[in-house]
């Protein structure tokens, strides 16, 4: 493992503390199948629930709250400002899955919940158990925007294009500058450069918390959300990075605990680099879409055109590229970012290690070049992180 250069020179990196308390949710209702049910919800997203029977009994402004809830029994008054989640735990019934009704609008059935939110137009009915997955998704959205912690993911266009080197370098980077990073590794196939980072740091005895750190099958076999205080202690450490890696899953899949893990991290470190290699279907399991997003590819037609390919629809993702290797069919870097639409975060010609994942732990040795500390810094830049100076100016 090579040494992090002992001055990199860098201005520190501007963050909220990752110590913020967790985000709350309010729920107003006096039925306790409700509070059972919403109270579950919290924990799992790891959000403090503050439960009223009453409206007088809760604040009156919205802005303190990650999301307000209330049930049928609790309307919420006329000068309540700001969305309100009308649940109603019913029986079930067959028919199409639940689709969200908007406020003000009214829907044939259920008269008394749908009559009761047409009457106030800041509710937007939720029955459960039909609407259980809508309403889970949503409310991890809503307090994933009042976690502190950043969520970058990676994902590689082609194979071979150097993923796991640049997730491994926006991470190192980022801890080099001061800053708490876990990076994840949601694709721990046969040849995941991350396992190999982690192995050799073991047989190397570089390896910090070896004895109890965390993979992902272990992790996958815990039950209930994860404590952000113990998280950080339990993972293994690479130079400075908390690291969370797995044996490849027999069918493939992804850890189903990434996006408890994820949610966990948020409160615990003040950024997350997932990289997911190749599966976009990664980004629907992190509870929530991330800051940013850096695809990985090659200046060729193949590169632009596999870019192109990915599925990424429906994911509100702030996107850039990383260009990486050498120049092929007369496609450049920028010719790149300008068939995508796509701005370019960062380019490097062909280097030999990028291609070779045993070496990957040898990658920040990189950073010891002029044009190697740019390419890392414009990484840590397009995590959406900014030097103070640059913050200032």
């Amino acid at each position: 493992m090579p040494p992090r250069p002992p001055d990199l020179s860098r201005s520190a990196l501007s963050l909220l503390p990752a110590e913020a308390e967790d985000p709350e949710l309010l729920l107003v209702t006096a039925q306790q199948d409700i509070r059972d049910d919403v109270a579950l919800m919290a924990a799992v997203l790891g959000a403090r629930l503050h439960v009223c029977s009453i409206w007088s009994e809760a604040p009156i402004s919205a802005e303190s709250w990650a999301a307000v809830l209330c049930g049928p029994d609790a309307p919420p008054p006329e000068r309540w400002r700001g969305e309100v989640l009308l649940v109603s735990v019913e029986a079930p019934e067959a028919g199409p899955a639940y689709v969200p009704v908007r406020p003000g609008e009214v829907r044939a059935g259920r008269p008394n919940l749908w009559e009761l939110a047409a009457r106030h137009p800041q509710l937007r009915p939720v029955p459960l158990p039909q609407g259980e997955q809508w309403l889970t998704d949503h409310l991890a959205s809503l307090v994933m925007d009042r976690l502190p912690g950043r969520v970058l993911a990676v994902l590689g266009a082609v194979g071979g294009a150097g993923a796991s080197t640049v997730a491994y370098l926006t991470a190192a980077e980022a801890a080099a500058r001061g800053l708490r990073v876990l990076l994840l590794d949601a694709d721990p196939d046969a040849g995941s450069g991350l396992r190999a980072l982690r192995d050799q740091a073991r047989r190397t005895g570089a390896l910090v918390g070896a004895a109890a750190a965390l993979d992902w099958q272990e992790l996958d076999r815990m039950d209930g959300p994860l404590s952000a205080a113990q998280l950080p202690g339990a993972l293994a450490e690479v130079d400075g990075i908390s690291l969370i890696t797995g044996e490849p899953a027999e069918d493939d899949a992804v850890p189903t605990a990434v996006s408890a893990v994820v949610v966990a991290a948020r409160r615990a470190v003040d950024l997350v680099v997932v990289d997911a290699g190749r599966r976009v279907g990664v980004l629907d399991v992190l509870g929530g879409p991330p800051e940013a997003g850096l695809l990985v590819t090659e200046p060729s037609p193949r590169g632009v055109a596999a870019v192109g390919e990915l599925p990424l629809q429906g994911h509100d993702v702030d996107w850039s590229v990383v260009v990486n290797g050498t120049s092929r069919g007369g496609i450049t870097p920028k010719e790149v970012g300008r068939r995508l639409g796509l701005r370019v975060a960062a380019e490097l010609a062909e280097q030999r290690w990028l291609r070779r994942s045993g070496e990957l732990a040898e990658a920040y040795e990189l950073l010891r070049s002029r044009r190697g500390a740019a390419f890392a810094g414009a990484l840590v830049e397009a995590a959406g992180l900014v030097s103070d100076g640059e913050r200032d100016g």
